[in-house]
């Protein structure tokens, strides 16, 4: 999970650093070594394996979903405007995006049967 971490990461980088108008091709870089450490936070935290990649789960599902929102928000172009000029690559990768990060997400939060029998035997 760390290095789809980092690499992430590395997506971010080029979105701020294209609406900042700063060198993509020096901050790209330098994004997925500063998301080196974000994804070995998740091992360092968990005490357990499943634990932590529940962990690398959620981190993936956010970075997942917010990243067409920062794309836009960075300057990137609207879907109205791919559609317009026939960029279909913009809707697809923002459309994979979100289903991986739901995705993610809902295996994340689904209880495993370990923490659904933990649950039910608590509530009694």
């Amino acid at each position: 999970y760390g290095l789809p971490v980092a690499m992430l990461a590395s997506c971010y980088g080029y979105f701020l650093a294209l609406g900042a108008g700063a060198d993509q091709f020096r901050w790209v870089p330098a994004a997925f070594l500063l998301g080196i450490p974000v994804a070995l936070g998740p091992a360092l935290l968990a005490r357990y394996d499943d634990d932590a990649q529940k962990l690398y789960r959620r981190l993936l599902a956010i970075g997942c979903l917010l990243a067409p929102v920062v794309r836009l928000g960075t300057g990137g172009l609207p879907w109205s405007a791919a559609i317009a000029d026939a960029q279909a690559a913009v809707l697809v990768i923002d459309s994979a995006l979100v289903l991986i990060g739901a995705g993610l997400l809902a295996t994340a939060l689904r209880r495993g049967p370990a923490e659904a029998a933990q649950a039910s035997g608590s509530a009694e």
